[in-house]
């Protein structure tokens, strides 16, 4: 029996999801480590074999390759501070809404107060999140 809830925790923690911060953060390293692969191996296919046709293809296919990667990581960057900001936003919520449940049902105005910060805070998570798809979408558009 005690084994079975050993191998159940194991379980639970090997499938915890993952935080977007966490995701934008692997995200980030993944681009980096396969654009600088790519760039050494061009760098060393330009080295040895750029003379011949197969090379100079090589070459520009794995450049293009280390160019996509390293905006893979960019965009990675920009989505982690913005994850990051509304994981902030989140627990705030959160916060909010334990002190809002905590509040007498009879103090009305208190109560009032509490929930249109929560709306705001609600309202300032919706216009981050679509602020940062706005701009993903001009980078997008413009490159």
């Amino acid at each position: 029996m005690e084994e079975e809830q050993t191998k159940a925790s194991i379980n639970k923690t090997a499938q915890k999801e993952q935080k977007k911060s966490e995701k934008d953060k692997n995200g980030i390293i993944g681009g980096l480590v396969f654009g600088a692969t790519a760039v050494f191996a061009t760098y060393q296919i330009y080295d040895k074999f750029f003379e011949f046709a197969i090379g100079k293809i090589l070459v520009y296919i794995l450049g293009v390759l280390a160019f996509i990667c390293f905006a893979v990581a960019i965009s990675s960057f920009f989505d982690f501070k913005e994850s990051k900001k509304l994981e902030k936003l989140d627990e705030d919520i959160r916060r909010e809404e334990k002190e809002f449940s905590e509040i007498d049902p009879e103090k009305r105005a208190l109560k009032a107060e509490k929930m249109l910060r929560m709306n705001q805070k609600e309202l300032i998570r919706y216009y981050d999140m679509n602020l940062a798809q706005t701009k993903f979408f001009l980078v997008l558009v413009l490159w």
